[in-house]
């Protein structure tokens, strides 16, 4: 799936975002699919763990001879991910990839306005870019690749 630009302008709230986007739920958080990202759900791949790497870093996989880091944004916000419905769903921008896991298939939003609050969870919230409303849920956009390069740079503990 291929997603689109999306124009970043300082509209009121009630400016709809693009007419389809793609979205995330993980351990009770809704996020936005990044636009202007490759995305591509992969099945049946096995995760190579790293010694003595963070909790999140769930390993890397062999990607058409790359190796994609595999991140689980479930474990770093304290919740688990049910093991038997795991996809590693790979984003791509043209200088950064990273793999997530997931436990279901993107879903189609539609019908977004931006809200004006972001609520997110406090490691999230420094990389929360914008927050939408669908009916009665709550969408962030975070920039992910930021998240975890961030992270790749905090010294360990």
């Amino acid at each position: 799936m291929s997603l689109t630009p999306l124009n970043h302008d300082d509209s009121p709230s009630t400016i709809a975002a693009p007419n389809r986007r793609y979205g995330i739920q993980i351990a009770g958080v809704s996020i936005l699919l990044p636009e202007g990202v490759s995305a591509e759900l992969l099945h049946d791949m096995s995760i190579a763990r790293m010694l003595l790497a963070p909790s999140y870093l769930r390993g890397v996989i062999n990607l058409r001879g790359a190796l994609l880091p595999v991140f689980d944004l479930a474990h770093l916000l304290g919740a688990a991910m049910p093991i038997n419905t795991q996809y590693v769903l790979m984003l791509a921008s043209t200088d950064q990839t990273l793999g997530l896991l997931v436990s279901g298939h993107p879903q189609a939003i539609h019908g977004l306005q931006r809200l004006e609050s972001q609520p997110a969870p406090a490691t999230l919230a420094p990389y929360v870019l914008s927050a939408w409303q669908e009916h009665d849920k709550t969408w962030l956009e975070i920039d992910l690749f930021s998240l975890f390069r961030d992270l790749a740079n905090t010294p360990s503990n």
